[in-house]
């Protein structure tokens, strides 16, 4: 699903993937729009919020560092609300992470 940009910011924001975009959805609880992102900016804001999360696991505290730890949204969804904003990212361990997702497995049968 894509939302409305903001041609202006987003030219203003020297974005390195030409997919990432600024939008004219403000980030509920704060005056900036929400940004949604690829590529290499991505990497850019997991290397924000792994310093900011100092490495630490969101749920079991633990460090994870760089190569094993995940960057999670915290509000997801497929909807508006799964911006990149600082706001709504942390870090995480892969297990920690996988307990908030739903894996579907095709071809399993469920016993019935």
């Amino acid at each position: 699903m894509r939302f409305k940009r903001d041609k202006v910011a987003t030219v203003h924001a020297n974005f390195l993937d030409p997919r990432s975009y600024v939008s004219h959805r403000i980030h509920p609880g704060t005056a900036h729009p929400c940004q949604y992102l690829k590529g290499k900016d991505v990497e850019i804001i997991r290397l924000l919020v792994f310093e900011k999360e100092q490495g630490r696991c969101w749920n079991c505290g633990a460090y994870y560092g760089w190569n094993y730890g995940e960057l999670r949204h915290l509000r997801g969804g497929g909807g508006a609300e799964r911006c990149w904003c600082a706001e709504n990212l942390g870090w995480g361990c892969p297990k920690c992470h996988r307990t908030e997702h739903v894996r579907v497995r095709f071809g399993e049968r469920v016993a019935q």
